[in-house]
């Protein structure tokens, strides 16, 4: 059982690539393989750091050291004489050796913050700029999901003209065939096939740059989602079904990523003023060491029968911020003016938001009606090309109405094309902003 039901899985995943790679096929790619992606992920795992930065700052710190003191010469200190000889003058000095040769110290010292408001909008600020990274890595999500959708409308574009352009050839080489029959046969002058030469030789040329312009298309698309260059990839020749189908996006500025990153910009903003305003405020702090000592003549630091002195204490340490000479009040103004800007620059990217979505909307809505009518200039250019052809087999039409009305034809396909193109970028920019990448 368990083996039919993994040949099933493989027949379908077999089946889903058979008519080539989907955008999000192709995405789901560059969620594991892109550079781009890799560096949002890795910016977010920054983020988580220095969150942990943060909070280990206000943990218990120990710290040990060890010195070594050799004097060569002993500091001397002068005293009055007088302090040691009653018949000493006055003015007579003398001097003393306190100390001993060989000093040694070893001691630990451990250091814990007890209350910082500085400590506390940190960390908070730590946690908004992670909320910010996050934030920011979903939107090179829709960015790079938006851009590998370009890609695949681009190349589903050009592989259409081409297979249309293929198609034409094959009738023009066709329509010459029959032209060069009826010259040999004396019925049409050796000049009338040029105008069909002359369209082949432009069909030609137009196969050539679509070409070239497909394998542009391919090479950014693998750059973009870090697929190999050197490798093959099987992409979509077909638009999504239901392109032309109107779909009633709701849009709302305020769910757009664009949006959320300025809000949480503006929020950092406020914890950075908050930060700047707590360094006016005490920082109440603990402290316990412990240390020994040996005072030696000898250089025998390592007798255990000679001895260590102890030294151990503790404290607390409250530091007052009293007078900073106006530089507190220049930081503040400094973190409230960049509070100002940033409300200011979220106001205009909701209006920016708001009139994007809005415009893009009335030409999606806009780009299905031309595309309708694209469609039925398309069928009636067919129509009549077909018409003049069965003329021009006939004997009752012109080589160069039949031509014209080819071109006619060529001009109506290449034309429905376009608009179609159109719809599918237009839609992926509305899917952008009101449906877009959500973070699994």
């Amino acid at each position: 059982m368990k083996l039919i039901n993994t040949t099933l899985l493989f027949i379908v995943f077999i089946t889903s690539y058979s008519q080539g790679m989907s955008s999000e096929d192709l995405f789901k790619y560059a969620l594991e393989n892109s550079p781009i992606i890799k560096n949002s992920n890795l910016d977010v795992n920054m983020a988580e750091q220095q969150i942990k930065q943060a909070l280990t700052s206000g943990y218990p710190k120990i710290n040990g050291s060890l010195s070594f003191q050799n004097f060569i010469d002993i500091p001397t200190t002068v005293v009055p004489a007088s302090a040691f000889n009653p018949m000493a003058t006055s003015d007579e000095l003398l001097g003393l050796q306190f100390g001993t040769d060989y000093n040694a110290n070893y001691s630990l010292q451990l250091d814990q913050l007890i209350f910082s408001f500085s400590y506390i909008y940190g960390v908070q600020t730590a946690k908004s700029y992670k909320q910010l990274t996050e934030l920011v890595k979903l939107k090179s999500y829709d960015d790079l999901l938006y851009e590998v959708k370009i890609a695949v409308g681009n190349h589903v574009f050009i592989t259409k003209n081409i297979a249309f352009v293929k198609e034409s050839l094959l009738e023009i080489e066709s329509l010459i065939n029959k032209t060069d029959k009826m010259i040999t046969g004396g019925f049409l002058d050796k000049n009338a096939i040029n105008e069909l030469e002359f369209l082949k030789l432009e069909m030609q040329s137009l196969a050539n740059d679509l070409d070239h312009k497909l394998n542009t298309n391919t090479y950014s698309l693998k750059n973009k989602i870090g697929y190999p260059i050197d490798s093959s990839i099987d992409i979509t020749n077909q638009f999504p079904s239901g392109l032309s189908t109107f779909i009633d996006f709701k849009l709302d500025e305020k769910s757009t990523r664009e949006v959320q990153i300025v809000q949480q910009n503006l929020i950092l903003d406020k914890m950075q003023l908050k930060i700047t305003k707590s360094e006016a405020l005490p920082v109440i702090s603990g402290f316990f060491n412990h240390q020994q000592m040996a005072m030696r003549n000898e250089f025998n630091l390592f007798d255990n029968q000679e001895e260590w002195y102890p030294s151990t204490l503790w404290g607390i340490n409250i530091n007052i911020p009293i007078f900073n000479s106006g530089e507190g009040k220049a930081k503040t103004t400094q973190k409230e003016i960049n509070i100002l800007k940033t409300t200011n620059q979220l106001e205009n990217v909701l209006r920016e938001i708001s009139t994007l979505l809005g415009l893009l909307k009335n030409d999606y809505q806009t780009a299905i009606g031309r595309y309708d009518i694209c469609e039925k200039k398309q069928q009636v250019a067919d129509e009549m090309y077909k018409d003049e052809l069965r003329k021009y087999e006939l004997g009752s039409s012109q080589l160069m109405s039949l031509s014209e009305k080819k071109m006619l034809v060529i001009q109506a396909e290449q034309e429905l094309l376009k608009k179609e193109l159109e719809i599918y970028t237009l839609k992926s920019q509305l899917e952008k902003y009101t449906n877009p990448v959500k973070n699994d």
